[in-house]
């Protein structure tokens, strides 16, 4: 079964909406907000690790970050556009 989790903003409006899709799609998810994550430290942009991925978004301002959980055990770090892609193309397997 495919989980994800949500790394957004409490006032997000996109992350609000990814969380919305990710219902309708019935897709189980938890919620946590993303500036817990963003750690910058020596190395952070190689370390390939959520905390980069919060720090990205910081910078650029491209939130929410989606960790898609899917059913063959990989584990994907995905922006909201590219994570329902992914979505779409798994769904179309099952």
């Amino acid at each position: 079964m495919i989980t994800a989790v949500v790394y957004g903003r409490e006032n997000c409006g996109i992350c609000k909406s990814a969380a919305e899709k990710l219902e309708r799609l019935n897709i189980s998810y938890t919620k946590e907000d993303i500036d817990r994550f963003i750690q910058l430290h020596d190395g952070w942009q190689a370390d390939g690790s959520v905390e980069v991925m919060a720090a990205m978004c910081e910078q650029n301002q491209h939130i929410p970050i989606i960790r898609l959980n899917l059913d063959n055990g990989d584990v994907k770090y995905l922006s909201y556009a590219a994570a329902m892609a992914v979505l779409k193309d798994e769904t179309r397997k099952a």
